[in-house]
């Protein structure tokens, strides 16, 4: 299902698209650019989730296709796609974003998110190609990571 040298073109592709452009890119396409990686994560972690489910068979290729997905989702460098005033109180972009302006406020801490994010998913990506049970513990850590900046950082829709 996942191809990860397609996945990485496209990513690389959007990384060149938004980095040479990022000034200018709207904030509109900034913040669904941003979205896109976002749902880019929610596609893969819902991949090991159907297994995990058994709502399909546990594949090490396939998971470990996903779990490279998303370390390659977690490195990706992105800070072009989010520059300041482009959270839900820029009333321009008001029912487009939920992210909160505490996240500008909050660099460190945020960038120590990502890194624990990172660390999480390196036991993923190890686990993917052994254990389901394995995949099942280590995406309890990356659940905990996403949560706690979602919870923080985003407003509810």
């Amino acid at each position: 299902m996942f191809n990860s040298k397609i996945f990485k073109i496209v990513v690389i592709g959007l990384s060149f698209l938004f980095s040479g452009n990022a000034l200018s890119a709207t904030l509109e396409d900034l913040v669904e650019a941003r979205q896109g990686i976002m749902k880019l994560y929610a596609v893969n972690l819902d991949y090991l989730g159907d297994m995990l489910r058994e709502r399909i068979p546990y594949n090490k290729k396939a998971a470990q296709d996903a779990a490279d997905n998303l370390m390659a989702l977690a490195t990706f460098k992105s800070y072009t796609l989010w520059p300041e005033g482009s959270g839900m109180d820029n009333p321009q972009l008001r029912g487009k974003t939920w992210t909160k302006p505490e996240l500008w406020q909050n660099k460190a801490e945020v960038s120590a998110l990502q890194q624990e994010l990172i660390k999480a998913l390196e036991v993923t990506v190890y686990n993917a190609a052994w254990s389901l049970d394995g995949i099942q513990e280590s995406l309890k850590d990356v659940n905990g990571v996403c949560n706690g900046c979602h919870k923080k950082y985003m407003a509810e829709k």
